[in-house]
């Protein structure tokens, strides 16, 4: 049987539009998961805006690397990161920038 965030949201991502599906590894997926590697402590009133940055690290890892095997280390040296509204719209820029206008 399967479960899990694939078999939860791939068959909802099949019925779409949507062209591209950047699969998010947890850490029980064979080493092929996101760790940080980082100096800075984390800041509980920043938690949010912590994690939407470690996001959007993590995505930009995954379409400007090649694939690797073990565990992607993505690297934060940024101790205050913009706010999630802003870092989303810098995501939204970026994608299209790597994927064009319509995806």
């Amino acid at each position: 049987a399967s479960s899990g965030k694939t078999s939860s949201i791939l068959p909802a991502f099949l019925k779409t539009d949507m062209t591209h599906y950047i699969y998010m590894a947890f850490s029980n997926n064979n080493y092929k998961n996101f760790i940080l590697e980082s100096t800075l402590q984390p800041i509980p009133s920043l938690a949010v805006v912590q994690g939407a940055d470690f996001m959007f690290q993590c995505v930009k890892s995954l379409l400007d690397s090649p694939p690797q095997s073990g565990p992607y280390k993505i690297q934060s040296s940024n101790p205050l990161p913009d706010s999630v509204m802003i870092q989303q719209q810098e995501l939204e820029t970026y994608l299209k920038n790597c994927l064009g206008e319509n995806h």
